[in-house]
């Protein structure tokens, strides 16, 4: 039966009692197992057997079972006596001669049951505690903890006041249990930043730890410590405990005092010892918050009751006298009491106490509003503040100024109840003269309109500007590109007597591009300097690779640099291990790309008829802003001043703030060079560097000023050094970030792009292999690659949309010389219909092509969308087409190549918003469409 059970279960046989028992006693006897086996039981347990020996004894004079439950004992295990408690049975086992041999033993040990009820209810009986005062609460909780003698041993209460000077004593003993006057650990009252007595020091660890401090008596670091406690009559079982706990106690960071507590000697300091003293100190310091807040509202009620008569008197002047005008009314819907201010406000006849007359001194649609407000309130609604406009009149001071006409007065009414036991009594409430508030908002009003409507104006006539200037400029590039394409594939096959015409007809064309590029750069100067004036320049941070910047900006001026045989090289200057990793860097690459665009442009203009034409990009990153910047021309001056102006770091997609770095790019050329004092003109509006230099060399004298409005806009700035006849140096650095985005350049709708858009309407590609501008790797060398390839026939069929038939006609003729095919319509409802003929259509539900027709579905690649157009524009013909396809009438989704002369970011944002995969801004070439298109379509 023993080993079977699945209680603890022991066997005591004979006179002796000896034990014979299995493994789940063993565990209730840890202290005698293994001695007990085979022992007899006063053997083992010479400290129960005083306790035990009369349980025996009944069972046995009685033959009958004898239940145990939660009989204390001491238990020597864990290498001291241990308190604890058990339930369990002593059921007498009768031998062969009839006779009680021996007792049938089972136990289930209840501790932890025992000692976590006994401090609960000491924690309950805190918890009891009424709000009294301070003392009187401290002292009651002496006397809750009286409860318990065995887990509280002995208990000092200190309280701490900060608010007396800090040499004086600031720490006083509030109450104790067991600790006589005559221990060392008793101190009436001392100071808690200078004391070295009793527990003090203790005290300051614990005020500086903000926890609990536990003192084990019986470690030899404690030793200082040990004989302040001498002389401690310990409660419970008269022993000394091994710990000390010393508790601060604290509100929302304020100290309140401390809290010492002796544990019980024969229990180990465990978490159960812990959780109890933390529900004891919380406890206390809840029920502490609350009585200092009761005192608090007493002294403030006795307070205000003593100045309760001066107060009225006092606050009756003051209503009297105030600015405002207050008012009173009773359930008899008459004016109880207003001050004279209220009448002078109104207007109101003072003999007259009837609201029906005050509604006389408004305005005639403002009284049955009033009426029905009163009502409410009357009724029990909440306060209501409300604008009120009366019948009299009111005329600014300012004479002879717009606005300054009568205006109707107007008054701000605050009206709420007065409640008592629930029910209203009455209405209480104040007006204040708002006439020149109203009239200062509608003057206001109209010059934020009127200002808003310039702003509109402006706006407008910046984007009519830039439409018009760019349409033009599209198809003046188109045709020069397109009559040097033609020279260019013809020029063998033609007879001699033709080649001198068909060259100068080449070079007519090459003057006519360079004029309008030259043109369209003058263009986008204008435009970015209006909106730098404005205020409508935005930056717009996004993960970029600085080298794919070069590679794009070079790109465009490949074609001019083998006209002039300059030779182009970039590089990348490699600096720290750390910054040699970062790959890309959150910048504005549009902006970026409209300052090198400047700095090159430049360079070549100045270089073009030099002996000696090179010219080098040379980009890196810095840890710290580039104060000093070493050139063959001696040091560089930097514009004044260097610094951001209104750039904010856009987030990357990760949590927390990155390391500011900058990014760094040089422009050198070995063009002709600028003495000190031309330097001092550059970067000064329509300014350039000697008063003829556009004689010779052209430019508006804008540019370089632009450079630096947009580098100081992106935490950056501009410098320069330069030697006549030698060549010249411009540096721009950018304040950036290193961004963590990987693969393709994501531009700010989220979608993938290999295309850098500028704000200002150029479209740059970002495709060409970073092999191709290596370190020091002239360009010129893969032109004619570059050039070969995009000849190759594509074969795409292209839905060219567009109202202005010269550029209809101009664009249609470059794609079909493209190998493409072209079909043309004059507007969006036209494209809708061709759409239709297509093979996008779904033609087993809706169309006018189908299989029984005998006609073949036009196979479309690509519709070329103009934003413009009338009838149906751009925009609404894609909404149409997106919906179309949502709605499964178009199947697979139609790929869309907006082309536009608007170039504002919102106007591109709008576009892209309405469903375009791409937004080309005029003017544009035929090559640059080409490689959207192939962008685009796989």
């Amino acid at each position: 039966m023993i080993f079977a059970d699945s209680r603890g279960a022991c066997l005591y046989w004979g006179p002796d009692r000896i034990a014979i028992y299995n493994e789940g006693f063993a565990v209730s006897c840890e202290g005698a197992h293994p001695f007990l086996m085979g022992h007899g039981f006063a053997e083992a347990f010479p400290e129960l057997s005083a306790n035990i020996d009369p349980v025996f004894q009944h069972a046995s004079t009685t033959g009958q079972a004898v239940n145990v439950d939660n009989i204390q004992l001491f238990v020597n295990r864990n290498n001291y006596l241990e308190e604890a408690y058990f339930i369990g049975q002593f059921i007498p086992v009768r031998g062969e001669d009839g006779e009680v041999a021996g007792f049938y033993n089972t136990v289930l040990e209840s501790t932890t049951q025992v000692i976590f009820e006994r401090r609960r209810q000491v924690t309950d009986s805190i918890s009891s505690i009424l709000p009294h005062s301070i003392e009187q609460t401290l002292s009651t909780f002496a006397r809750c903890l009286q409860a318990n003698p065995y887990d509280i041993t002995a208990m000092l209460l200190y309280t701490f006041d900060d608010h007396v000077h800090e040499e004086i004593d600031n720490l006083f003993l509030q109450s104790s249990i067991a600790v006589a006057e005559s221990c060392g650990c008793y101190l009436g009252k001392a100071n808690l930043e200078t004391s070295q007595g009793g527990l003090v020091p203790l005290f300051r660890q614990a005020r500086q730890a903000g926890r609990r401090v536990v003192l084990d008596l019986e470690d030899d670091t404690s030793s200082q410590y040990r004989g302040l406690f001498d002389g401690v009559t310990w409660r419970g079982f008269g022993e000394r405990p091994r710990f000390i706990v010393i508790c601060p106690l604290t509100v929302s960071g304020e100290l309140l005092g401390f809290y010492v507590q002796g544990t019980n000697p024969r229990r180990e300091y465990d978490d159960a010892t812990e959780r109890s003293i933390a529900e004891i100190t919380a406890r206390l310091e809840l029920r502490w918050v609350e009585s200092s807040s009761r005192e608090q509202a007493l002294m403030r009620q006795q307070l205000a009751e003593r100045r309760a008569n001066e107060t009225e008197n006092r606050l009756r002047s003051l209503a009297q006298n105030a600015p405002l005008g207050m008012y009173q009314i009773g359930l008899d819907r008459k004016i109880k009491w207003a001050n004279d201010q209220f009448f002078d406000i109104t207007g109101h006849d003072r003999s007259r106490s009837d609201m029906e007359h005050f509604r006389e001194a408004l305005a005639a649609d403002e009284r049955e509003n009033d009426r029905k407000i009163m009502e409410d309130l009357l009724g029990g609604a909440s306060r209501t503040v409300r604008d009120v406009r009366l019948c009299r009149m009111w005329e600014p001071s300012i004479h002879g100024k717009e606005g300054s006409d009568e205006h109707h007065a107007w008054i701000l009414a605050v009206t709420f109840p007065l409640m008592e036991n629930g029910e209203v009594t009455s209405l209480l409430g104040y007006v204040t003269d708002i006439s020149r508030q109203k009239w200062a908002e509608n003057v206001q009003s109209r010059n934020a309109a009127l200002a808003t409507d310039a702003k509109r104006r402006q706006e407008e006539f910046l984007d009519i500007t830039s439409h018009e200037l760019r349409n033009p400029l599209s198809a003046i590039i188109q045709l020069a590109d397109s009559i040097i394409k033609s020279v260019e594939t013809e020029r063998e096959v033609v007879p001699d007597a033709w080649s001198k015409i068909i060259n100068e007809i080449k070079d007519s064309a090459s003057t006519i591009l360079a004029c309008a590029t030259h043109q369209k750069r003058i263009i986008d100067d204008v435009l970015v300097l209006s909106r730098l004036d404005s205020q409508m320049l935005s930056i717009s941070p996004a993960p970029a690779r600085p080298a794919d910047v070069v590679a794009s900006t070079l790109k465009m001026f490949e074609g001019l640099a083998e006209k002039h045989k300059i030779e182009l090289t970039s590089s990348r200057e490699d600096g720290t291990q750390e910054l040699r990793h970062i790959d890309r860097v959150s910048i504005d690459a549009s902006r970026l790309m409209q300052i090198l665009i400047n700095l090159l442009g430049n360079a070549i203009k100045f270089t073009a008829n030099e002996p000696t034409r090179n010219i080098s990009i040379v980009h890196g990153i810095r840890m710290t802003m580039p104060s000093k910047f070493e050139t063959r021309f001696g040091d560089l001056k930097w514009v004044s001043p260097v610094g951001p102006k209104q750039l904010t770091l856009a987030p990357l997609g990760s949590a927390g703030a990155r390391e500011k770095l900058y990014v760094y790019y040089a422009v050198e050329d070995t063009g002709i060079g600028m003495s000190s004092d031309d330097m001092v003109r550059l970067f000064q509006r329509f300014s350039q560097a000697q008063s003829k230099t556009h004689i010779t060399y052209g430019g508006s004298g804008l540019g370089l000023y632009i450079c630096k409005e947009l580098a100081q806009m992106q935490g950056g700035g501009i410098g320069v050094a330069s030697r006549q006849s030698e060549g010249s140096v411009f540096v721009v650095f950018l304040e950036t970030e290193a961004a963590t985005a990987s693969g393709q350049l994501e531009d700010q709708r989220g979608v993938t792009t290999t295309n850098l858009n500028t704000a200002d309407g150029e479209t740059y590609s970002d495709s060409p292999s970073t092999n191709s501008f290596s370190k020091g790797f002239p360009l010129g060398k893969s032109a004619a690659k570059r050039e070969a390839a995009s000849t190759e026939p594509e074969g795409y069929h292209v839905l060219l949309v567009e109202d202005n038939l010269i550029n209809q006609r101009v664009l249609a003729g470059q794609l079909r010389k493209a190998k493409c095919t072209v079909t043309i319509a004059n507007q969006g409802e036209e494209a809708l219909a061709i759409l239709e003929q297509s093979t996008y259509w779904k033609h087993d539900i809706i169309g006018n092509v189908s299989a029984e027709d005998g006609l073949k579905p036009i196979s479309l690649d690509v519709v070329l969308m103009d934003v413009e157009m009338p009838v149906l524009d751009g925009v609404q013909c894609t909404r149409q087409i997106r919906l179309l396809q949502s709605r499964d009438v178009i199947t697979g989704h139609v790929p869309i190549i907006a082309t536009t002369a608007n170039a504002r970011q919102e106007q591109k944002d709008s576009i892209f918003a309405a469903g375009v995969d791409r937004v080309l801004v005029k003017p544009f070439t035929v090559d640059e469409l080409m490689l959207s298109i192939r962008e685009l379509i796989p």
